[in-house]
């Protein structure tokens, strides 16, 4: 959650020259249903294709053929919220488990899975419920074969206020924000990084503000304090960054801001910083791109090359590599 408070390229291999089939190369597919509140607004195309941008953008890095159904609707209030229509709790075992058996293993899920111990929580840990399961959101947990029957997806509530207007620009000074970044920050919420990504803003507290009685969100499993310490505590004073080698290195810190998710970034301007960014047009990067790897997503080319730091091919290099690769713009349906 932010707090101030079919769009999918899905590209088609046209190789006839050296007489290889057409096929489509797999990858998630977010089918938005546009809500009334949306498109019956005075500023809806330009609401819709803001929509529809980090819809593609967020399709393009991510490999799974997992379809995502959301539905998007405008609100006067905050920047952004969402809702998940369905979910599942795993052990941890059958978790980990499933990241090993249905993921393509990258160098980052390599680094994060020898960091995860045989089993949880671990002496030393603050969990202390031996019942304790991984939360799971519908879209995750089809992403790593998880069986259920409930809705693959969730519900984006994002404000349609003065602040998102069209007239907004990127002057640093600029009050407003861009519909795109807090859209972004929303889906990827959905998908299981940020706030959604973690338990610790839903579950129930002890005393000393530490989760004792919930399960743990898939994030959750590389928020440390310290090298070898996990943090799951909720206390405003503490510091707990995201790390996928133990603690060793701080790829950036997670929000103790109890006003905001303690899944999501602070002091940085990222998409999923738990406040939002003024005056700019946040695009997803490297941190975002290997939360999303390590919790259980494959990405793609394009992923691949934010998470690494790599350049990123060009939309005309990649039609290269994939052999004369056409984009077509599936058809998406609305209400």
């Amino acid at each position: 959650m932010l707090y101030r408070s079919r769009f999918a390229f899905v590209v088609v291999t046209a190789c006839a020259a050296v007489g290889l089939h057409v096929t489509a190369t797999p990858a998630l597919t977010i089918i938005p249903t546009f809500d009334t509140t949306i498109t019956t607004n005075s500023n809806a195309t330009y609401f819709e294709s803001q929509i529809n941008s980090a819809i593609s953008a967020i399709d393009s890095y991510i490999a799974n053929p997992v379809t995502v159904d959301i539905t998007f609707e405008g609100v006067n209030y905050g920047l952004g919220s969402n809702s998940l229509d369905d979910g599942t709790g795993l052990s941890y075992s059958a978790y980990v488990s499933a990241l090993k058996n249905h993921q393509r293993l990258s160098a980052a899920d390599d680094s994060a899975l020898i960091t995860l111990p045989t089993s949880f929580p671990v002496p030393g840990d603050t969990p202390t419920n031996p019942n304790q399961e991984i939360g799971l959101g519908s879209p995750l947990a089809r992403a790593l074969g998880i069986a259920f029957n409930g809705p693959v997806g969730g519900t984006v509530y994002a404000n349609l206020g003065s602040m998102m207007l069209p007239q907004y620009s990127t002057a640093q000074n600029d009050y407003r924000y861009s519909m795109q970044s807090v859209v972004a920050h929303e889906i990827d919420e959905i998908l299981g990084i940020g706030g959604d990504g973690s338990s610790l803003s839903t579950i129930y507290y002890g005393y000393s503000g530490t989760l004792t009685n919930a399960n743990v969100g898939p994030l959750d499993l590389f928020r440390y304090s310290s090298d070898g310490v996990r943090s799951f505590t909720t206390a405003s004073n503490a510091t707990a960054y995201f790390s996928i080698n133990g603690g060793k290195t701080n790829l950036v810190n997670f929000n103790q801001n109890p006003n905001g998710d303690y899944g999501d970034w602070t002091g940085t301007s990222q998409v999923q910083n738990w406040s939002g960014t003024p005056g700019r047009v946040l695009n997803l990067g490297a941190n975002e791109m290997t939360a999303l790897d390590v919790v259980g997503w494959n990405l793609t080319p394009l992923g691949t090359a934010l998470e690494t730091g790599q350049p990123v091919p060009e939309p005309a290099t990649m039609a290269i590599l994939l052999c004369g690769g056409l984009p077509l713009l599936a058809r998406r349906k609305r209400s």
